[in-house]
């Protein structure tokens, strides 16, 4: 039983922090009803992923499948989305589908996925609702590790006997700050 083919022409990205594979899966220009395998590999500088960009828009894909590695993803994702049809996808999701997935044929695997239309892809939010979200997420960070540091504070004063938080509610505010540079000075 043949494939279902949804795309002639599909690409596949196995993506590392130094490289990445490509692998263009086009009908094959000598033997009607089979395909062309092509693999390339590329840096993840930002030069390299215009140059992958440039390699599959010359293959002409019309999808093109990667997995949701870690944070490496992002760069080639950012740069390749305007110009082509991305699925990005969770690489969980691709255990159920029919095939093999292993190291040396991840990006033959992925351009079939997204031929057959069998890949899933991954919510992915415009431009600005992304940036937003960053910046939440940092800032939430930023108020969490500082309310490490100020229970830090207060446990290093509980050790030298200082018992701040018996007298002050905060231990970081104003009056504490005035007291601790006293104390220093």
């Amino acid at each position: 039983m043949k494939d279902e083919v949804i795309h002639l022409r599909s690409a596949g990205l196995d993506l590392g922090n130094r490289f990445l594979l490509a692998c263009t899966r086009v009908p094959s220009p000598t033997r009607q009803g089979s395909w062309s395998l092509e693999t390339e590999r590329f840096g993840t500088t930002r030069a390299e992923i215009r140059r992958l960009l440039a390699w599959l828009l010359e293959a002409r894909v019309e999808v093109v499948v990667m997995e949701a590695t870690s944070d490496y993803w992002r760069s080639v994702y950012y740069v390749l989305q305007p110009e082509l049809k991305l699925v990005l996808v969770n690489p969980a999701h691709l255990k159920g589908i029919k095939g093999r997935k292993t190291d040396p044929n991840d990006t033959a695997f992925l351009a079939r996925a997204g031929a057959s239309g069998m890949a899933l892809g991954s919510f992915v939010p415009e431009r600005e609702i992304r940036e937003l979200r960053d910046l939440t997420r940092r800032r939430t960070e930023i108020a969490r590790a500082a309310g490490w540091e100020a229970q830090w504070l207060e446990k290093e004063l509980e050790d030298t006997g200082m018992k701040f938080s018996s007298i002050l509610s905060n231990i970081v505010g104003v009056t504490a700050r005035a007291i601790l540079e006293a104390l220093i000075a």
